[in-house]
């Protein structure tokens, strides 16, 4: 198999970049005669502005909600050894949360959440607009899609370090006969974000090793080099197996679970597959068909340049968020799966078929951008104009109230409102805020099966009324709605689902 799975020069341990000179790939100063400073032109220093810009501004008008305080609170009120064993009821390896358990230390107030993950996509695409060797077009307006300016650096969650770290390890790939114990570091980091992080690293650890394997073994790393290599395996399997553990689910889960395909008929299970897949492809590109053209196009480019494997990253991506449960703002690591094959997989040099080839893709890619451009738009300015929670509002409406009749809270997005507290304030709950997610927390049954005596108040968290029986419970012993605080989870080019707090009062 051709050398160039791999690129050129592993056997000799010295980069690779001189046959990216002139290609499209070729570095800054020659694709703009002069270099600024880091690294960068100033096409390149004009994006990264914008981008700062918009997602600064952004975050500063948006209001977290229920799952960005769940993190906060786990973060805040236990000891991190503690909080290692909590996160096995989030479903997730602790690294955001351990992230934000350190800056809670460093008195990061809560408001300041959303720097966070702004911070973090902001060092992100810088490294992308340094280092990816994609066509201008594309490298300039990919970081403005939905995902990477909005979802992933306004919405404070662990995929901006999933981001962050995919884009690293790119940044070291070309030359990465000389850096595998530093992309062995980031692998097992990777792994420590999320399920989605995890999948990515695996499946970048599969190509960094197939790509060897399958080479010549001329072009396998010397024997210096190879201990290095397995070093580096050796950690991102260590890493991978402690979050497994972590994220393992305990018996006492009351979380309803993911998604699962394990009760579905053999017969039936591909055909649910597919069209979760064409869900995936429609809810993170706009149109089925247009995410299916992208794949073919992908393929095909990969395949006549002979870099299939690295098809493997995307391609894994979208099997993992096709079969798993989840919500249409975890896609944006599809978008991160897409660009790594992309960055990863763009040859080093041009003939005239596969530079055709290049720029197909590209064409395809700007297609989809814009899709997303619009849903950027949008949703910055709803975020802006509207509160994406009624979180704050109704915390606001409750600080001065308290103390002056018991308060109990029900359901999980209360969380969204105890962040704004030093601790939790509803008398059923039990002493930490965070949401236990256990059979041995009771709260919310205490709620409905109490029979109230005297003035109470009742703050009713919830996404959806559809088969909530509280309210009826509620209105039966007298309680009236007085106020209803909401806001919106905007994705896109319209929203997921509310974020409302209801407060019944009866006096």
């Amino acid at each position: 198999m051709s050398a160039t799975l791999t690129g050129p020069s592993l056997a000799e341990g010295k980069p690779a970049l001189s046959a990216r000179r002139g290609s499209l790939a070729s570095q800054p100063e020659e694709r703009f005669g002069t270099r600024q400073f880091w690294g960068m032109a100033w096409p390149e220093w004009v994006a990264l502005s914008l981008y700062s810009a918009i997602a600064i501004v952004t975050v500063r008008f948006h209001e977290p909600w229920a799952d960005e305080a769940q993190a906060w609170l786990i973060a805040r009120d236990l000891p991190f050894v503690k909080m290692l064993m909590q996160v096995k009821y989030e479903g997730t390896p602790p690294l955001w949360h351990a992230l934000l358990w350190l800056l809670i230390r460093l008195r990061l107030p809560y408001s300041q959440i959303g720097m966070v993950s702004t911070a973090v996509m902001i060092a992100a695409v810088y490294i992308w607009l340094r280092h990816s060797p994609v066509m201008r077009l594309v490298r300039w307006l990919a970081p403005f899609t939905f995902f990477l300016q909005y979802q992933h650096a306004v919405v404070a969650r662990s995929y901006c370090l999933s981001t962050l770290l995919a884009f690293s390890i790119g940044a070291l790939w070309s030359d990465r006969e000389r850096h595998f114990l530093a992309i062995g570091v980031l692998l097992a980091l990777l792994c420590q974000t999320n399920l989605f992080g995890f999948a990515l690293a695996g499946s970048l650890t599969g190509v960094l090793w197939l790509g060897l394997l399958l080479d010549p073994p001329k072009q396998l790393p010397l024997p210096r080099k190879r201990a290095q290599l397995w070093a580096a395996t050796l950690l991102v399997i260590a890493s991978a197996c402690i979050a497994a553990w972590l994220s393992f689910s305990p018996p006492d889960l009351s979380f309803p679970g993911t998604n699962s395909l394990s009760k579905i008929p053999l017969a039936y299970l591909w055909g649910v597959i597919v069209i979760n897949t064409r869900l995936v492809l429609l809810l993170t590109f706009g149109s089925a068909e247009l995410g299916g053209l992208l794949l073919l196009t992908l393929a095909a480019w990969l395949g006549e340049s002979r870099r299939q494997l690295y098809l493997i990253p995307f391609a894994v991506m979208l099997l993992v968020t096709s079969v798993v449960y989840a919500k249409s703002w975890h896609l944006g690591m599809l978008i991160v799966a897409l660009l790594m094959s992309v960055w990863l997989g763009w040859p080093e040099e041009h003939g005239r078929r596969s530079n055709a080839w290049s720029l197909a893709l590209s064409g395809v890619l700007l297609l989809c951008f814009l899709v997303q451009l619009r849903w950027t738009a949008i949703s910055v300015h709803n975020d802006i104009v509207a509160p994406y929670s009624g979180a704050k509002a109704a915390a606001d409406y409750i600080r001065p109230r308290l103390g002056n009749k018991p308060l109990y809270g029900a359901h999980y997005h209360t969380v969204g409102m105890l962040a704004y507290f030093e601790h939790n304030i509803f008398v059923n709950q039990p002493a930490h805020s965070y949401w236990a997610w256990s059979y041995n927390d009771m709260s919310d049954l205490n709620v409905q099966m109490k029979r109230y005596s005297g003035p109470a108040t009742v703050v009713l968290a919830w996404a959806s009324l559809d088969r909530d029986l509280l309210p009826a419970l509620l209105q039966s012993q007298q309680f009236r709605l007085t106020h209803r605080f909401c806001g919106h989870l905007f994705v896109r080019d319209t929203y997921s689902e509310m974020s409302c707090y209801d407060i019944y009062e009866r006096d």
